[in-house]
């Protein structure tokens, strides 16, 4: 368990793997989610059991979880190479505990548990979201990602993450449009995260938009992001520029 503060919040991360999350517990996680997302416990369940491990993030002295992640970091063998894929999805964070860097964190725990393992192994952050809110941490931490507003993803990459989707998504998977479909099984309630006229002012807000209008449906935008060690400096880069803002 790994305990962080944070802008004067503590809290504390747990790491389970998905097939021994249990009673309680989910009682918890449900109790957290359900008043921001419309899906099913069922649903839930199945759909974060598609991946090996879920980060807990707990108020260190409510004990209360304000944030969860669904995590499976794998290798993925492209192009004659193998690659280490981080892979993340039903990412929640509570609103009062954002800007506490919860995500970039336990990512970086990740990176460096696997680099451990392969050292020379290439690695990337991959992702879905509908919420514009998890695809800022792209131009707000990293300096190269997938899709980015004003460029053009280049084929192979575009040929990399289509790869990763299908494996990944199956029949859900949309080359054209660069999403994940979710035929409305699992998305966020009409109050949580909406993008409004004052939000498409801001361009990263607007493209993902443009890329995902379908957001509020449950559609996901598709997302990748090398783990190079010039992504990593602008990570600590930008947080570093935050804090001292």
């Amino acid at each position: 368990m790994l305990v962080s503060r944070q802008r004067g919040k503590k809290y504390t991360r747990e790491v389970h793997e998905t097939c021994q999350v249990q009673g309680r517990l989910w009682d918890e996680i449900w109790e957290f989610v359900n008043p921001h997302v419309n899906t099913t416990l069922d649903y839930l369940k199945a759909n974060i059991g598609e991946c090996r491990e879920l980060a807990v993030f707990r108020d260190q002295t409510s004990r209360d979880v304000v944030g969860i992640a669904s995590v499976d970091a794998y290798r993925f063998h492209w192009d004659q190479q193998s690659r280490t894929v981080i892979f993340t999805s039903n990412t929640l964070i509570d609103e009062a505990w954002r800007g506490c860097h919860m995500i970039q964190k336990l990512g970086l725990s990740y990176l460096f548990r696997e680099k451990l393992k392969n050292p020379l192994t290439p690695a990337f952050w991959f992702f879905d979201t509908y919420s514009y809110k998890s695809y800022l941490l792209l131009p707000r931490n990293f300096s190269e990602y997938w899709p980015k507003a004003g460029m053009e993803t280049p084929q192979r990459v575009q040929k990399f993450i289509h790869d990763l989707s299908s494996h990944r998504f199956g029949d859900d998977w949309d080359p054209e449009q660069g999403i994940a479909r979710r035929c409305q099984k699992k998305k966020l309630k009409p109050t949580v995260a909406p993008i409004t006229e004052k939000h498409l002012a801001d361009p990263h807000i607007a493209f993902y938009f443009s890329r995902n209008p379908n957001y509020a449906e449950g559609d996901r935008l598709v997302c990748l992001a090398p783990l190079t060690a010039k992504n990593i400096l602008s990570i600590f880069t930008n947080a570093f520029r935050r804090i001292r803002a």
